[in-house]
């Protein structure tokens, strides 16, 4: 970026840029060749409540069709966040990204967080904050990001995340406890991947492959709801087949 010597430029310049990423208007974008999952550790340019209205057509006591104003099961938001650092990237990487999360209890905690490490998935040409997942990340004395300690979701699974940690130092250490151990951001990402993200991917595709629904939007998948004997051993084979080719 080209250095202006006068200082009141300076501030007018950045003062101009901060007002057009938070009032350029929103749009969330996700292209056909970008992964299914990308993940980033971003600043907050704004994280907005912006709910539809969703109505339906019924009919009142007297027999006739009224329009009716639904409820929402979950808060919906808007949300601009700039990149401080990709760490699973779109094919076209930008300094900032636009993308929907939604709250079944209208409090979102992510954006209370100065630096999260945030999860994105790509549905219907669009981005949405995988649910709930977020993690407050640290320069590491090595100029990268972690958390202390291992990830703190799906402990249940395989190692519980042991695996994944490794030693480190942060440039801000707690005083009272310091940290000798973390999880690089990259290392939370696979973390996630092999415990999250590939097998909501898979309990879908099988799904869909079965002719079962599947919920597409917050990307938890779905079990199988056959009785059938059959059914039930298909999927399995589906999932199975599905694992062995991810990690061949």
């Amino acid at each position: 970026m080209r250095i202006i010597p006068t200082l009141v430029l300076v501030a007018g310049l950045c003062v101009s840029a901060d007002s057009f990423a938070q009032d350029a208007p929103f749009r969330n974008i996700a292209d056909e060749a970008d992964p299914q999952v990308i993940a980033f550790i971003g600043k907050k340019i704004f994280v907005e409540e912006r709910n539809l209205k969703t109505t339906m057509m019924i009919k009142d006591g007297s027999g006739n069709l009224v329009e009716r104003v639904m409820s929402n099961f979950d808060s919906r938001y808007e949300a601009r966040y700039r990149i401080l650092d990709w760490i699973v990237e779109p094919e076209s990487p930008r300094p900032e990204i636009d993308f929907t999360a939604y709250d079944h209890y209208s409090n979102p905690r992510f954006p209370k967080v100065e630096t999260p490490l945030l999860f994105l998935e790509k549905h219907d040409g669009q981005w949405f904050h995988s649910k709930y997942l977020f993690y407050d990340v640290s320069k590491t004395t090595d100029e990268d990001w972690a958390i202390c300690g291992i990830p703190d979701r799906y402990k249940g699974n395989g190692d519980g995340g042991l695996d994944f940690v490794e030693p480190l130092s942060f440039l801000k250490p707690d005083i009272e406890k310091p940290c000798i151990s973390g999880t690089r951001a990259k290392r939370i990402f696979d973390y996630q991947n092999v415990t999250r993200f590939l097998p909501d991917q898979w309990h879908r595709a099988c799904n869909l492959q079965l002719g079962y629904p599947t919920n597409t939007l917050i990307g938890t998948g779905s079990h199988p709801t056959a009785k059938e004997e059959k059914d039930a051993a298909r999927y399995k084979v589906c999932i199975d087949k599905k694992r062995f080719e991810a990690f061949k």
